[in-house]
């Protein structure tokens, strides 16, 4: 039986490698050479179960992969043996993810209660408590829906009155200019 196991284990390992690949690789705006970086996850327990197709961590789950980082309380990644990841759910309170993206000194940043990454569909949806920041520009409001293949977001209220989306951006600042030339 030990060979049997140590067998389905590195397939178990294998799975899971794709399935981070699928989901960390391509969602969000994301530093171009994280996907060619090792995945780390560390949590308190994994489990897989094949027959509902799902993983799951808990316990103080971190993924990370170059620049990209994920803190949670629990991670479910949903997959189909076919397309591979369907869906990852990172919960916590809050749950919080962190990537550099190209051409950029300032790490984008997000955190809410709710994470759902859907990569078939291109969308992430931060979800209860919702917060997205790059700089000092930011979005709030009780969620949010970025659709990583058109680079477009949408924040919204849960519609009581109570509360309210909230932007900031900050001006560009412009390149100093040179003097004149005197004649």
């Amino acid at each position: 039986m030990g060979g049997m196991a140590n067998a389905r284990r590195a397939i178990w390992i294998m799975a899971l490698r794709g399935l981070l690949l699928g989901m960390l690789a391509g969602p969000v705006m994301a530093l171009s050479t994280d996907s060619e970086q090792a995945i780390n996850i560390e949590a308190d327990q994994a489990e897989l179960d094949d027959r509902r197709q799902v993983a799951v961590y808990t316990g103080s789950v971190v993924i990370t992969q170059g620049t990209l980082r994920i803190d949670a309380d629990k991670v479910e990644m949903y997959y189909d043996g076919e397309k591979g990841l369907t869906r990852a759910i990172a919960l916590g309170k809050p749950a919080r993810y962190r990537q550099l993206p190209d051409d950029s000194k300032e790490y984008t940043r997000a955190r809410a209660r709710k994470m759902e990454f859907l990569p078939l569909k291109n969308l992430v949806h931060l979800i209860e408590d919702a917060h997205w920041t790059q700089g000092k520009d930011s979005v709030t409001g009780d969620r949010i829906t970025y659709d990583t293949e058109r680079d477009q977001a949408r924040a919204q209220t849960t519609g009581d009155g109570k509360g309210r989306v909230r932007v900031t951006i900050q001006p560009k600042r412009k390149p100093p200019q040179s003097p004149e030339p005197n004649p």
